[in-house]
């Protein structure tokens, strides 16, 4: 809702981009007040026992498997967040009005909503994830790839996109509980993919825009993305395989 109202408000209220903005501040600090009362009731109930033992387990900076969910988890950041900070800019360099473009970045988000939402549901549907890793994945490459050659069929690039990156949000996070053996060391591989992951998804904007002005042209940020999204699809095969990160122990499965 936020990205497809904020232009309409800010072209037609004499405060502009403030009003745009700061209606959003208010419903956050409304879903504060709301919050905080529930926070303090709810405080007393997640105490816990520090006197347990600690689990053992692998760590995943040690394994090669956790390092490919967790370029899984960074190349897909990559992808959304690219696409969140460059594609109303695109469109509008393309001819397209700025609230239009707002318009297909909120179809964007709704899409991607109902994207999660299915792939939760069919995840572990299947004997692992490679398929479904991989697919979306593909998405995404097609989608920067029409973006860069075929850049009148927007609207597709616009769905594709959505159902790719809703879809790989969801295994990327599954993934941290899918293939380890224990909560602590699937809270380490959380740490570790997010923490690293996140990092790449910062860097890819700043990126692509440096490129964008090196080079004058959307096309070779386009394409980069898009082979970056084929190294993708290929960890998603690798990360989607049946197998956890083995504890000091050994596990029935390879790490």
């Amino acid at each position: 809702m936020g990205a497809a109202l904020v232009v309409p408000v800010a072209q037609t209220s004499p405060a502009g981009w403030r009003l745009a903005l700061g209606i959003w501040l208010g419903l956050a600090l409304i879903a504060m007040a709301v919050l905080m009362p529930w926070l303090r009731r709810h405080r007393t109930s997640t105490t816990h026992n520090t006197a347990t033992e600690a689990t053992a387990y692998r760590s995943p900076w040690a394994s090669a498997l956790g390092w490919q969910v967790t370029i899984f988890m960074g190349l897909q950041s990559v992808a959304f967040y690219v696409l969140m900070a460059w594609l109303p800019t695109i469109e509008q360099s393309r001819g397209i009005p700025a609230t239009t473009a707002g318009i297909h970045l909120s179809v964007f988000l709704l899409i991607s909503v109902f994207a999660s939402l299915v792939t939760g549901g069919i995840l572990h549907r299947g004997s692992d994830q490679r398929l479904v890793s991989f697919t979306s994945a593909l998405l995404t490459f097609v989608t920067f790839l029409g973006l860069a050659l075929a850049p009148d069929l927007i609207l597709l690039w616009v769905l594709l996109g959505a159902i790719g990156c809703g879809s790989l949000i969801v295994i990327a996070l599954s993934l941290f509980s899918l293939r380890t053996v224990n909560y602590p060391q699937a809270a380490s591989l959380s740490g570790m993919a997010q923490s690293v992951g996140y990092g790449l998804g910062a860097a890819g904007p700043v990126i692509f825009g440096g490129l964008r002005d090196l080079s004058g042209d959307w096309a070779p940020p386009l394409l980069l993305t898009a082979g970056t999204m084929a190294v993708l699809a290929g960890k998603g095969v690798l990360a989607g395989r049946d197998r956890v990160i083995s504890s000091p122990a050994g596990s029935h499965h390879a790490s």
